[in-house]
């Protein structure tokens, strides 16, 4: 985003996001801020900056905030949601965006295993060193579209250690193919 501001305002600009994102994570509504002598309306500037950015990016509004705001001291919660699949074909249109197992899930234990990860936990044992985070919420959900299981994971916490989420995903699916009880989570 700093290289499509900077050919927009003819000069270098620093950006600055409320949190990061691991790879191949897609987030959404991330916050960012700028500083820049450059004074455009707020529509073109989301088209412009929109243009010189990867077709994975796309920025949706741009406001100018008081001199005092900060997008790293904005976010007070995250939230991930993962999309798991549950058929014995892989996903050929969510290749790449849908995590994918080809048997059928357990979904009780899983909503059981995910009641364990709420609460403040010392998250060790998914990072070498220690680090404590408190999740929110864990959901585990399932919709079942045209005899396919899609499983939506929601977690929301006040931070995420790097791969945290996915972590939590490969807990619960280990729950759910029946390799562990939800009570195995705690330990």
């Amino acid at each position: 985003m700093r290289g499509a501001l900077s050919e927009i305002g003819g000069e270098p600009i620093a950006v600055t996001g409320a949190g990061r994102t691991d790879a191949g994570v897609h987030a959404s509504a991330q916050v960012a801020h700028f500083e820049t002598s450059v004074e455009r309306p707020n529509r073109r500037g989301c088209a412009a900056q929109t243009r010189w950015l990867p077709k994975e990016i796309a920025v949706q509004w741009a406001t100018p905030v008081p001199g005092d705001f900060h997008a790293a001291l904005l976010r007070a919660l995250a939230s991930y949601r993962y999309v798991l699949y549950s058929h014995p074909v892989r996903p050929a249109l969510f290749a790449g965006r849908t995590g994918w197992f080809h048997l059928q899930l357990d979904l009780e234990g899983m909503r059981e295993a995910a009641d364990f990860l709420v609460g403040e936990h010392d998250f060790s044992s998914f990072r070498p060193r220690s680090a404590r985070r408190r999740p929110r919420c864990g959901s585990c959900k399932r919709r079942d579209t045209c005899k396919r299981r899609v499983f939506p994971l929601d977690f929301t916490a006040n931070a995420f250690l790097h791969h945290h989420g996915a972590q939590y995903r490969r807990c619960l699916v280990y729950v759910g193919k029946g390799k562990r009880p939800p009570q195995w989570i705690p330990s």
